[in-house]
């Protein structure tokens, strides 16, 4: 196993990058949150054995980021990655940054300015640019309401956060949530989300905090342009309601019942448009 720089410092925050054979992009993401300028946030990079360039890069970046704490070692998977991440988390707060992505400027100030002013702990969402491949902004993802029979009933009409980029949450809820499922490769971030809003409260910001970018050829990319995603899920949806208990199966069956004619209206107008996303292969833009 080749690992990279330590520190000894008092951190709030844990940034954690999964990647594998990510030279195009890996620079650019460590530049993104040193950019950030921000005492007490570390970046933890677990590569998972790359056979390009990025190691070589991990290498001569750590060198000089002296927040950049890497490991380079084969692994089952994205989800395996982020547990090993977790578990070399050192701060009480994580963040997750996927080596294409980057935050928008002063978006960890931010972030760290609430992780102090609140006691307890919250699952902290902003808004997400979702950008095209040339990183012009197609649309802002904005999951004001985040609730799990929201979810469960209506992405379309209640939104779930698209990328990790613009969240940000305690370590110590994998105690009650549990690690990410390394048996998922595609969709671990929906499924954690339907399991953390159900174990703690959480506070949207209305502000830009981190950026997607849908590149042709990444899981996402693929999964909704083969039209997968849809069934990996529902069959995440189906595997949460089977875990809620009784009064949160409860609530999920009222808004399905009460919100029934208007899903019907919105389905209709997503057929209508169906044509237009696929073609695109990007993530249904909310009207």
């Amino acid at each position: 196993m080749k690992t990279g720089c330590d520190m000894e410092t008092t951190l709030a925050l844990s940034v954690i990058t999964p990647v594998y054979n990510g030279e195009r992009f890996i620079s650019g993401c460590i530049e993104s949150v040193a950019a950030q300028n921000c005492a007490g946030v570390e970046h933890i990079i677990v590569d998972g054995g790359s056979t390009d360039r990025t190691v070589q890069i991990l290498g001569a970046m750590g060198k000089t980021h002296s927040n950049l704490r890497w490991i380079s070692e084969s692994d089952r998977g994205q989800s395996d990655a982020l547990n090993k991440g977790i578990i070399m988390a050192r701060a009480e707060y994580i963040g997750i940054l996927n080596a294409d992505d980057f935050y928008e400027p002063g978006a960890l100030s931010r972030v760290l300015g609430i992780i102090k002013s609140f006691s307890g702990p919250r699952f902290i969402v902003g808004a997400c640019n979702v950008l095209t491949t040339d990183d012009r902004l197609y649309y802002v993802n904005r999951p004001s309401v985040l609730k799990f029979e929201n979810i469960m009933v209506d992405e379309g009409m209640w939104p779930f956060p698209l990328n990790p980029a613009a969240y940000f949450y305690p370590k110590a809820v994998h105690k009650v949530v549990g690690p990410y499922n390394i048996e998922e490769h595609f969709a671990m971030d929906f499924e954690f989300i339907l399991n953390i809003v159900q174990a703690i409260e959480p506070l949207y910001i209305d502000s830009v905090l981190g950026n997607f970018r849908f590149i042709p050829g990444t899981k996402t990319h693929n999964s909704l342009r083969d039209g997968s995603s849809q069934a990996i899920r529902h069959k995440i949806r189906v595997a949460a309601w089977k875990r809620a208990p009784f009064k949160t199966k409860m609530r999920v069956a009222s808004l399905w019942m009460a919100h029934s004619p208007k899903r019907a209206y919105w389905n209709f107008r997503q057929r209508c448009s169906s044509m237009f996303i696929t073609a695109g292969a990007l993530p249904r833009r909310p009207e």
